[in-house]
């Protein structure tokens, strides 16, 4: 954002469509992460539907704040990780999918309760089991084995 300053000047455009853009994409993850957990298309699309009506949604689409940033890119990151676990392959998604909750953590602090887990979840899954096809809903003490 500060770069872009120097591009084209002063301008709260600049912020806006940054807002735009991640609003987009958080629209699209959302829609991308219940495919990914086996709902059809219509009730995707209620979700979508019904996410771009919260008041969070309302706020945070209209300013440069880290939270809705953060968000996208921890739904990103989820539905990259979910994908690649259902495969049972650990390609150039999954890592991107941990770099992106790495990145939603780094991003808006509120967001490392949720995604540092996850991120610690999904990258030792590889080392601790055989099969590592695993669901989210990992305990803390299957871990430390």
């Amino acid at each position: 954002l500060g770069k872009s300053y120097h591009l084209t000047g002063f301008s709260h455009l600049n912020g806006r469509l940054i807002s735009f853009l991640f609003a987009a994409l958080l629209l699209l993850g959302c829609y991308k992460l219940m495919r990914e957990l086996n709902y059809d298309e219509y009730s995707s699309r209620w979700f979508v539907f019904f996410v771009s009506c919260t008041p969070f949604f309302f706020y945070y689409s209209v300013s440069f704040l880290p939270n809705l940033p953060s968000l996208a890119l921890f739904i990103w990151g989820a539905a990259l990780i979910q994908s690649q676990l259902k495969n049972e392959k650990w390609r150039f998604e999954y890592s991107i999918g941990i770099l992106l909750l790495t990145l939603s953590t780094n991003t808006k602090q509120l967001y490392f309760f949720m995604g540092f887990q996850l991120n610690i979840f999904s990258s030792n899954n590889i080392f601790i089991q055989e099969n590592p096809a695993f669901s989210f809903g990992v305990s803390p003490l299957e871990l430390s084995c």
